[in-house]
């Protein structure tokens, strides 16, 4: 077990961490580099997601997050209704105030976007082009996730974004609900 899976671990109890985001914490272990635009999985968000969240716990209870951007935006799981990490929505938690969406069905939908190397921009709600810096190690990403998951990098990023938000309406209202001074 990865050390970044066994952190994980303790921050998603009661739930266990998917499959899929115990691999990609294996493949963090070994290549902890930025793969893909800014991400970087980690472990040690829990005291910034209830700041978040201003510490209501109605919010911070309900999410578990696995990664974070170059803002200090937080990417997790939104676990409502009857969802649990296996399948769950993944949100973004932005840093800079606005642009907080929920940002892909599911944790291979997510996977796509992270192939596509492209950071996503709050401040418009959209992708920006892919990061040309990383590309040898993003192209080693794309590599592993095809080999191993099946899963190709995302053509339109946005189309897993909208699809996604059709899918998960309440999300907006919900965060209004839990955090009413936002």
């Amino acid at each position: 077990m990865s050390e970044t899976q066994k952190l994980l671990e303790e921050k998603f109890k009661p739930y266990n961490v998917p499959d899929l985001l115990k691999e990609l914490c294996q493949y963090w272990d070994n290549n902890p580099q930025f793969f893909s635009g800014s991400f970087e999985v980690d472990s040690d968000q829990f005291d910034n997601l209830k700041a978040w969240f201003q510490d209501i716990p109605e919010g911070y209870e309900k999410v578990r997050i696995f990664g974070h951007d170059g803002i200090d935006s937080l990417i997790g799981f939104w676990l409502y209704d009857d969802k649990i990490p296996e399948n769950a929505p993944v949100i973004y938690l932005s840093g800079e105030g606005g642009g907080t969406t929920v940002i892909a069905d599911n944790f291979s939908n997510f996977l796509a976007l992270l192939a596509a190397n492209r950071d996503y921009d709050p401040f418009d709600g959209s992708f920006n082009k892919e990061d040309d810096g990383n590309k040898a190690v993003n192209q080693a990403f794309r590599d592993w996730i095809l080999k191993k998951f099946k899963i190709e990098p995302a053509v339109d990023p946005m189309t897993i974004v909208e699809k996604a938000r059709k899918n998960h309406p309440r999300f907006d209202s919900w965060l209004k609900e839990v955090t009413p001074r936002l």
